[in-house]
């Protein structure tokens, strides 16, 4: 991960600052410099970065402020990336992995905690020894979870486990050309051509991809002049993103969009293509995303229609893996952003030119609302 990052992701249960513990960095030099200027980017061979000003002071505050360093120039953020380490709160207690270049921001119930407890135990060597007991004491919250469809994000999350076909993630390597499917590739670069100008965003403006999967929005995003965010909850496609992609990448993460990991107004437009019809309590997610974007920021969604999940790949996709496959309509989306801060649902439609008919629009379920817009109708 760049540190610069830390610009716009917290913890994911209390909201507050993360600092880095650095284990291993790479060198990464990126020829563009369109992320964002980074206030807390670590030295060489820190092992804590610059700590930021946290609400209350804890015993794990105070340990981390005793191995801080002072911020390197904001330059190195364009230099270097974070490959292995940790991201710690200070505030809960709560610690979250960087591994293979990518954070893991999940909400307790959905982590591996025996996976995470073994990569911690693995770094102890490498951390003194007050602040290592400090992170072992925190315990998760792993009770009964309040909340809508649990089992298709643990699902979802475990796809790695449940896949038979070897060509499977083959696609992720070329995304978004699928060498079997070439009509369907074409439709996602057409869908794609038409919902970035709804983004409304200018050059430099950071635009959160949610449920990225392989990143190819995300990676499209950032080339065209973006500073794009993307997670997933599958860490599984993010790995083979930052292969694909290479040290040119934008922002990735694994996280839940029910339980975002992102600041206070920090976005300034949100893309879900192809991913909001995976998430099963969409009534938080809307909530959650209102809370992240920027007043007057758009959230694009391209997505299935209301028939989708009565269609038999999606059926089939259900039944074999477990995971959510359900479309949605405008009326839909309405109702899940019904008393969120995002309003202006609309729905648009391409106008279509042939040598049989002069004009017509033709349906296409891409939809948008706004953050604080003034009417909720279109």
């Amino acid at each position: 991960m760049r540190y610069s990052l830390l610009n716009f992701i917290v913890c994911q249960s209390c909201h507050g600052e993360l600092t880095c513990v650095t284990l291993r960095e790479a060198r990464c030099e990126i020829s563009a410099t369109i992320f964002s200027f980074c206030g807390r980017v670590s030295p060489a061979d820190a092992l804590v970065g610059p700590v930021p000003v946290w609400r209350h002071a804890s015993a794990l505050a105070g340990r981390l402020e005793r191995y801080a360093t002072s911020a390197a120039p904001p330059d190195r953020n364009f230099i270097v990336a974070l490959e292995e380490g940790l991201l710690v709160c200070a505030e809960c207690g709560r610690w979250y992995p960087v591994t293979g270049f990518i954070p893991e921001i999940l909400p307790d119930h959905l982590r591996n905690w025996d996976r995470d407890r073994t990569l911690l135990e693995k770094m102890s060597g490498s951390l003194p020894s007050d602040l290592l007991a400090c992170l072992r004491e925190f315990r998760p919250d792993v009770g009964p979870v309040v909340g809508q469809g649990e089992h298709y994000k643990l699902a979802e999350i475990s796809l790695p486990r449940k896949i038979e076909d070897p060509s499977f993630w083959g696609p992720g390597y070329s995304a978004p050309f699928n060498p079997w499917n070439t009509e369907h590739t074409w439709h996602l670069i057409r869908n794609f051509a038409l919902v970035e100008p709804l983004l409304d965003v200018r050059r430099g403006d950071a635009v959160l991809d949610l449920g990225c999967g392989y990143s190819w929005t995300t990676e499209w995003l950032l080339r065209s002049g973006y500073e794009s965010v993307g997670f997933d909850i599958c860490r599984a496609y993010l790995e083979i993103a930052v292969k694909r992609i290479g040290v040119d990448r934008p922002h990735l993460f694994v996280a839940d969009v029910e339980n975002l990991p992102i600041r206070n107004d920090s976005i300034h437009s949100t893309l879900g293509f192809e991913a909001f019809h995976h998430i099963p309590n969409r009534v938080r997610a809307m909530a959650e995303l209102a809370r992240a974007l920027r007043p007057g920021g758009a959230l694009v969604l391209a997505e299935p229609g209301p028939a989708h999940e009565r269609s038999g790949t999606a059926a089939e996709v259900m039944e074999k893996f477990g995971t959510l496959e359900k479309g949605m309509e405008l009326d839909d989306v309405r109702n899940y952003a019904a008393g969120s801060s995002l309003t202006l649902a609309q729905q648009h439609l391409i106008l279509r030119f042939s040598e049989t008919e002069t004009k017509g629009c033709v349906p296409n379920n891409i939809m948008t609302l706004r953050k604080g817009a003034s009417s909720g109708l279109s």
